[in-house]
């Protein structure tokens, strides 16, 4: 804190004899009391004030308070400290930034100790990830950075005004800025965001529009440091605040995705620990590989399917609308008892592996407010290509074809901004799901039942209107290791085993169920199980859509 009032001397009533000065208003008292020509009218009620003014003026003197005797000079009292009192507090400090600007503003509170604070410097720091095309793949970069200067020079409260643009010419045109409003009541500083006008608060400059994380912190700077020797003390001058984790949002829309080419994608699960043998095959998945570079608005971007807020659009609607939203249906070839691919369009439910979902975001260029699907991506570093995996629902249908209709979606982005334009993908078709379960027969040594199920169609319409009752056909058959050939071409039908078709078609998902006979001296690894199912078309060639081998 800091005291300053006024200093003087003061001496006793009998040495005031010995002052020149008190001589001369003693004189000047003498002349008002022998002259009444100026006291004509109330010459008694004159000497009552004269002789109370001289009174005071004694004691005046004698206190030291006389201004002609002894005069005051004014001291400080400063009790300085090192450091200032408490740590700076941020509080619920947000970024406030406006579409297309490179910087960005904030709004919150900065507890802070008003008397023994000089000034406050904002820090900060940030990782940021950058793909630059002269590097073999994706890096993340630590950047550091001074935001703003504070000072505080009055504590009267009120804003806190600096000149924008510092010059040393006077001559220059200087504007000035507002860093924030002090309120001594609550020893704070308050960073405003002004409706329709700048706002009260620091700035930080990033030099363009896209999304970080940045970690800031203030630190606060003694009053008194000027007091103190630096080479004398140890632990500095300032005290730093806890680091507060801000999103500071992309001002400005994202670049399209660059995409390559999309290919469908498979899963798979395996069980061979128990005397219960099972493998999945998860279909529905596409892959999307895109060109280099992402991060256009920055850390968090994700690829977004883009999906019609209105399922239930007419033909025209969905042909209006076609190079911006995804569409899905039935392959006319195939009959399934699933009809929603055929009538309706895809939801955000539909994308089983999405990581976030954006509701009512607006597309510009198609005049009107879009649902997205959002997925994230990662690298392949052998293609230098970006890869996104997106895992379809078709449900029960067989087959469904589905155009992607994608924009690259940031999530923390200023209004109007979270989206990019829309890229169509090729037409892809959704692999079903397969699943495939052994089990050994506890009574019958060397017998297996084998269960594949999953969806498939029920009836094909290939070249005429007509529709043919069909069904996929699905091999089972054992296969035993060579002794002379080895590796993956060293396995040939093993004949001394036996399959039995229990159920071929389809019975509820069932595709085919049987048993299969081992030898019961069979060597372990010397035996595997090779499932196949082809579809069927008259007057083609049957195509093979699922394969799997289970070792036994």
């Amino acid at each position: 804190n800091i005291w300053t009032g006024p200093l003087s001397s003061y001496m006793l009533e009998e040495d005031l004899k010995l002052m020149g000065v008190w001589q001369w208003l003693r004189e000047y008292v003498n002349i008002l009391t022998i002259d009444p020509a100026p006291f004509l009218h109330g010459f008694v009620d004159a000497l009552e004030q004269i002789a109370c003014e001289l009174a005071e003026m004694v004691q005046y003197a004698i206190e030291g308070g006389h201004w002609m005797l002894t005069p005051a000079r004014d001291l400080s009292l400063v009790h300085a400290v090192q450091q200032p009192l408490g740590h700076p507090d941020f509080h619920e400090l947000a970024a406030n930034r406006q579409a297309g600007v490179t910087g960005t503003h904030f709004v919150g509170v900065l507890h802070i100790h008003g008397k023994s604070t000089a000034k406050i410097d904002i820090m900060a720091r940030w990782e940021e990830p950058v793909d630059p095309l002269d590097e073999p793949g994706p890096l993340w970069q630590e950047i550091e950075a001074h935001v703003e200067e504070i000072p505080l020079k009055s504590l009267n409260g009120g804003p806190i005004v600096v000149p924008a643009n510092p010059s040393p010419d006077p001559n220059d045109f200087v504007t000035n800025t507002t860093l924030g409003d002090y309120d001594p009541d609550a020893d704070a500083l308050n960073f405003v965001a002004v409706l329709g006008g700048n706002p009260r608060s620091p700035l930080h400059v990033f030099g363009d529009t896209k999304h970080r994380m940045v970690q800031y912190k203030a630190t606060a700077t003694s009053r008194f440091r000027e007091y103190f020797i630096e080479d004398e003390i140890t632990g500095g001058f300032a005290r730093e605040s806890v680091e507060v984790l801000v999103a500071v949002p992309s001002s400005e829309r994202p670049l399209p995705p660059r995409l390559v080419y999309v290919i469908p994608a498979y899963g798979w699960q395996r069980q061979t620990t128990t005397n219960m043998i099972a493998s999945k095959r998860q279909g529905g998945t596409l892959r999307i590989y895109m060109e280099r570079p992402w991060y256009s608005s920055g850390q968090g971007e994700l690829l977004g399917v883009v999906l019609s807020k209105d399922t239930s659009l007419s033909n025209l609607q969905r042909e209006d609308k076609k190079a911006f939203i995804t569409q899905w249906g039935q392959d006319p070839i195939w009959g399934s008892n699933q009809s929603e691919p055929r009538h309706g369009l895809p939801t955000t439910t539909a994308f089983t592996n999405k990581v976030a979902t954006g509701s009512n975001l607006l597309l510009p260029e198609l005049g009107e407010n879009v649902n997205v699907a959002a997925h994230n991506v990662a690298y392949d570093a052998d293609r230098q290509l970006w890869y996104c995996d997106v895992e379809v629902d078709p449900s029960r249908a067989y087959m469904p074809f589905i155009r992607l209709a994608l924009a690259r979606y940031q999530p923390s982005s200023v209004f109007g901004k979270h989206l990019s334009s829309v890229v169509l993908a090729d037409f892809a078709q959704l692999a079903p799901d397969r699943v495939a379960i052994l089990t050994f027969d506890p009574y019958q040594l060397g017998t297996l039942n084998v269960t594949v199920s999953g969806f498939t169609y029920k009836s094909t319409a290939l070249m005429s209107a007509e529709v043919q009752p069909d069904r996929s056909r699905v091999e089972v058959e054992v296969e035993m290791r060579h002794p002379e050939i080895g590796g993956d071409l060293g396995w040939i039908p093993a004949g001394e085993t036996a399959v039995i078709v229990q159920t071929e078609g389809t019975v509820g998902n069932i595709l085919w169920r049987g048993t299969v006979t081992l030898p019961e001296d069979r060597e372990p690894d010397h035996y595997r199980l090779v499932i196949r199912e082809f579809e069927v078309l008259p007057g083609q060639a049957p195509r093979l859509v699922y394969a799997d081998i289970l070792p036994l």
